[in-house]
């Protein structure tokens, strides 16, 4: 797919979510928003928002699986956003998440869900399914061996998401709002034991949860009952494929920003470092 062709499918893509997307959405529409989470449990804030996109624009064929033209944006301080989306109210539930932690010490995630059974795409008998970040392993896909871990995640995700849209802010008044929570909202709170937690309560094979800075892959599984199956976007495949470059989740509160764009495979590592080093070379040989 040439970058044109993907240029036009992520701006149609964005075109449906500005159009369709409302109120937070919990998983059990079977086409649960994505969320921004962040939470810094010594300073006992979080802070959740809706980023304008539901799970069903990454089910496979779309332009964010086969891979991006240009990077996605979210501006979380002055709401604004990349994509075609309207209404935005991130900014005061942000600053004050960002005003209320400490040191950058805090712990950030995108995910969503799908609690729905059934569906045509991409496989009627997989839809229910889990979708986060969290660099995780071949070794870590391989160990959810059992329907278990999507079925118990997705009913702690629910649990949350309820509970994060009880809690106030404009999570259900805005087309893409958002809310700050503390340990007083029980499961809403991502640090609560019986909630959503590092791994969904223990329920995930992953710690989804990513340090200020850090580039993260985004995946989803399935809840498969004898061979649940994995994604990694970006990945030619829908099923336990880590050989090619996924997409990639990147928040700085210095900037205010998440990003969502291609991860360099390593040849590009290699090209943009031989390329560096040539005209290394020739300035040197310009200053003798």
């Amino acid at each position: 797919m040439s970058y044109k062709i993907r240029a036009l499918a992520l701006a149609a893509a964005a075109l449906a979510s500005g159009a369709s997307h409302a109120a937070l959405d919990n998983v059990t529409t079977g086409n649960g928003s994505l969320m921004f989470v962040a939470i810094d449990n010594d300073a006992n804030i979080q802070v959740v928002i809706d980023l304008g996109l539901n799970v069903n624009q990454f089910v496979t064929g779309t332009s964010f699986t086969s891979g991006l033209s240009a990077p996605v944006t979210w501006n979380f301080s002055t709401n604004t956003t990349s994509l075609s989306t309207t209404g935005n109210d991130w900014s005061a539930a942000y600053e004050a998440f960002k005003a209320g932690q400490t040191d950058n010490n805090f712990q950030w995630a995108v995910i969503g869900g799908d609690n729905v059974s059934g569906g045509t795409s991409p496989d009627p008998t997989r839809n229910r399914s889990v979708y986060a970040t969290g660099n995780i392993t071949l070794d870590q896909m391989l160990a959810a061996t059992t329907a278990a871990p999507v079925s118990n995640a997705l009913g702690n995700m629910q649990n949350f998401t309820a509970s994060v849209i009880a809690s106030g802010g404009t999570l259900t008044s805005a087309n893409n709002g958002s809310a700050t929570q503390t340990a007083s909202n029980g499961v809403g709170y991502l640090a609560d034991p019986a909630g959503m937690g590092a791994n969904a309560g223990g329920w995930l094979t992953w710690n989804y949860l990513l340090s200020n800075g850090e580039t993260s892959s985004f995946q989803r599984v399935w809840q498969r009952v004898a061979n649940p199956e994995f994604e990694q976007f970006g990945s030619p495949t829908t099923t336990d494929n880590l050989s090619a470059a996924p997409i990639g989740f990147t928040f700085d509160i210095a900037t205010n920003t998440l990003i969502l764009a291609p991860v360099p495979e390593p040849g590009t590592y290699a090209m943009l470092l031989a390329g560096l080093a040539a005209v290394g070379f020739m300035a040197r040989r310009r200053r003798a």
